[in-house]
């Protein structure tokens, strides 16, 4: 059996258990956050945009109970660049270049030319290529306060360019050191990374 089939027949075993979604993505992470990237079929990334694209995710199950980190395709969420869950975390995490590392971002994993929203009003300090692993990134600024968006197949903006919550800089991708399609989105205040879902950014 290829590893593609095995994982699909898990995540049936837990819809059919779950009469829903929630048990379906619970199983996801856990096959996905118990295993080396280098023991699945494909990338991190790849595995879960897969999941989102072979089933009709929404941000409810049928019982009412919220997807956590999700909502449908009519929305984005609330204060996050792309409308798909969070699939690495900020801190210490499996990296598939240097193993354990501490992960200075949040990734989201989504399909190539997905449309990436500026999160803060700001300036643009960086538009262009990173040789370091981010590939693709922008970088907007505002007062001490840096917002990354990496690994992108497609920017919009320029550097010097003004910017508001809202604007679209880019397009998802998986340039740089990535192991499959996704955002990695990092903030830093005054230069040292902090967690992205724990910071109130200029013009929220």
């Amino acid at each position: 059996m290829s590893g593609l089939k095995a994982l699909r027949n898990l995540f049936v075993l837990a819809l059919v258990s779950s009469l829903g979604v929630v048990l379906v993505f619970a199983c996801l992470q856990v096959i996905l956050t118990g295993f080396m990237i280098s023991q699945l079929p494909f990338g991190h990334e790849q595995a879960y945009t897969w999941y989102l694209q072979e089933w009709q995710v929404t941000s409810q199950t049928d019982a009412g109970f919220p997807l956590h980190g999700y909502v449908g395709p009519t929305g984005a969420i609330e204060g996050l660049p792309v409308p798909y869950p969070v699939t690495s975390h900020f801190g210490f995490s499996m990296d598939y270049f240097a193993g354990t590392k501490y992960h200075t971002g949040v990734d989201m994993a989504c399909p190539v030319g997905t449309p990436v929203t500026n999160v803060m009003n700001g300036q643009v300090a960086f538009a262009g290529y990173d040789g370091s692993g981010y590939g693709r990134l922008v970088v907007v600024e505002n007062d001490g306060v840096q917002s990354f968006y990496a690994h992108l197949s497609r920017i919009d903006v320029q550097v010097g360019q003004t910017v508001e919550a809202g604007t679209v800089v880019g397009a998802t991708g998986s340039t740089g050191w990535s192991t499959g399609p996704h955002l990695h989105w990092e903030v830093r205040v005054n230069g040292t990374p902090v967690d992205p879902m724990q910071v109130t950014l200029p013009g929220e």
